[in-house]
């Protein structure tokens, strides 16, 4: 529901690790994108997703380390990216 107002084609990771799941390792592939958004309604489409919010990078950050670790290497990336792009 949120439109995108800019996609960042060149901003793009993939992240590969292995998850627990009930006792099971699954190896995953999460692939990443940066966009920037306009105005909208957050819809969350799956079952897996439960919440969305805003939040700053230190919070992200924060909230990443305390729940998928594995992940923060994309937030990274994604926060260096933007910065490079206001210093352009």
């Amino acid at each position: 529901g949120l439109r995108i107002l800019r996609f960042h084609h060149d901003n793009r990771i993939e992240l590969h690790y292995t998850a627990t799941i009930r006792e099971y390792s699954v190896e995953r592939t999460v692939i990443y994108f940066l966009a920037e958004i306009g105005p909208g309604e957050i819809r969350l489409g799956n079952e897996n997703h439960c919440e969305a919010r805003w939040v700053g990078y230190n919070e992200a950050w924060e909230l990443l380390a305390d729940t998928s670790p594995e992940q923060l290497p994309a937030l990274d990336q994604a926060m260096h990216f933007l910065q490079v792009e206001r210093q352009r």
